[in-house]
């Protein structure tokens, strides 16, 4: 009887720690999946009327909420849809080449034609 209920202890816990194939490719695909996109996107937000901003979002996580405009004293925001959808792209291709954290000067305003 001893024996009996070791073989099938033996049996029950050998079956649990062993995970399904399903189990197993799935958990392999849901991985590859976030590594081979990498998808880096830049989003405007319009806080009201001449006030936008921009985020940058990586593989569905928020990586920097950019409310107003960097490298200014003050609180200002952006003025047009297109100046901040021109630094949120700046700023998203500084992300691609490994900058980070990516760093905005006032040359970098200037020579984007961003308004401060």
């Amino acid at each position: 009887m001893r024996i009996f209920f070791l073989n099938v202890l033996f049996f029950a816990l050998a079956s649990c720690s062993q995970p399904s194939k399903d189990r197993e490719l799935n958990s392999i695909d849901k991985e590859d999946v976030v590594t081979e996109s990498n998808e880096i996107q830049s989003v405007v937000l319009e806080y009201g009327p001449g006030e936008f901003g921009y985020q940058i979002i990586e593989n569905g996580k928020l990586l920097i909420d950019q409310q107003h405009i960097p490298a200014v004293q003050g609180l200002k925001r952006f003025k047009t849809r297109e100046e901040a959808q021109r630094l949120g792209e700046h700023v998203k291709s500084m992300i691609q080449k490994g900058i980070m954290p990516p760093t905005v000067s006032i040359n970098d305003l200037d020579s984007l034609y961003i308004s401060y």
